[in-house]
């Protein structure tokens, strides 16, 4: 989390930090994400006020492909998101937060917290953890109006990829992007064996 000691290091006390993720105990690449930025939050729990929004999805992928049932499950996960929001605005209002994206329908939530947020003159973190940005905006299609209103609106923009960045940089240069991969933990490398040569069979 450096953006928040570079940009609100100077405010002289803890930073109020609301992240909106996928929990760490879900599946799936931003859950792992999540795992890991919550046990570096721990570390510098001096420096950091922190609070959390979970958005993983509350029923399973084959579930959410009903027709009706997908949008009644969607319309009631995202109500439920934005009363935890407008609740954490309301008892401790974040100086940041942090929001994280798959993209996809994901974008309508996005839409939907962040003009919160701008009522509310709260800057955000938009964290775009896939890499369809080139394909988006090639097919300029909803998913590209949604998604650039968005960015439009963000503190940063962090992408995971270059090609994402440099998108980014072409088709949005006022929006201030950033390219951070996702963190790998040593632990999960150390008193492995690696083959440091190929055998050819």
């Amino acid at each position: 989390m450096d953006y928040i000691e570079k940009d609100f290091s100077k405010r002289g006390k803890s930073v109020k930090l609301c992240l909106i993720a996928p929990a760490p105990q879900h599946c799936g690449g931003i859950s792992n994400w999540t795992r890991i930025v919550c046990k570096q939050i721990e570390k510098e729990k001096s420096k950091i006020e922190f609070s959390f929004i979970n958005i993983a999805p509350t029923t399973s992928c084959l579930e959410r492909r009903v027709g009706l049932g997908y949008l009644w499950t969607s319309s009631r996960e995202l109500f439920i998101q934005l009363k935890n929001l407008l609740h954490q605005i309301k008892i401790s209002r974040p100086d940041i937060i942090h929001l994280t994206t798959s993209g996809g329908m994901s974008f309508i939530r996005d839409y939907v917290l962040t003009n919160v947020m701008k009522r509310f003159d709260i800057p955000f973190v938009y964290h775009i953890h896939f890499g369809r940005v080139p394909q988006i905006i090639e097919n300029r299609k909803i998913e590209y109006w949604i998604m650039s209103r968005v960015l439009s609106r963000a503190y940063r923009v962090i992408a995971i990829d270059p090609k994402t960045y440099e998108c980014f940089q072409k088709q949005f240069p006022s929006v201030k992007s950033v390219y951070i991969p996702n963190p790998v933990e040593k632990s999960e490398f150390m008193g492995k064996d690696i083959q440091s040569k190929k055998e050819i069979l």
